[in-house]
């Protein structure tokens, strides 16, 4: 003689399981979607950090520029309103600063040879005079060339 078997406690025990590995499968899911929605938006962060620092930069050169567009004395030096330092000016996420530096008054010392190698003395003797007016060593010239 055959029994029947209840078959209600097989047909349960397989429903738990498909709804805990669904479950598991939404989580994995939700979990992918929020970093990738945190990925995305630390991206739009440093997109508008970007913009905006590309904006006090303009903002910077333009400052710089009218600065010295209004210098109208006849020489350059350290007098100079543009000669100064910036007072940091606040901006949104910190402070920007600086100087300006006039870079033509620094001797170059590669023009001490031509193209060719060979020694430019009318240089020598410029460099030599600002060693001297320096107070170093005139002889330091010899070494350099």
């Amino acid at each position: 003689m055959l029994v029947p078997r209840n078959n209600s406690k097989r047909q349960g025990g397989v429903a738990l399981i498909t709804v805990i590995l669904l479950v598991a499968l939404m989580t994995a899911i939700v979990s992918r979607l929020s970093l990738l929605s945190g990925i995305w938006m630390r991206q739009v962060e440093n997109s508008s950090a970007m913009v905006q620092a590309g904006q006090a930069t303009r903002a910077a050169q333009l400052w710089i520029s009218d600065i010295l567009e209004n210098d109208k004395n006849n020489f350059d030096g350290q007098t100079d309103v543009w000669a100064q330092p910036v007072i940091p000016v606040p901006i949104a996420w910190g402070e920007m600063f600086g100087w300006i530096e006039d870079m033509q008054s620094r001797f170059n010392v590669n023009n001490l040879v031509d193209k060719n190698g060979k020694v430019v003395f009318a240089e020598v003797i410029r460099f030599e005079y600002l060693l001297e007016t320096l107070g170093l060593d005139s002889a330091i010239s010899g070494a350099v060339v």
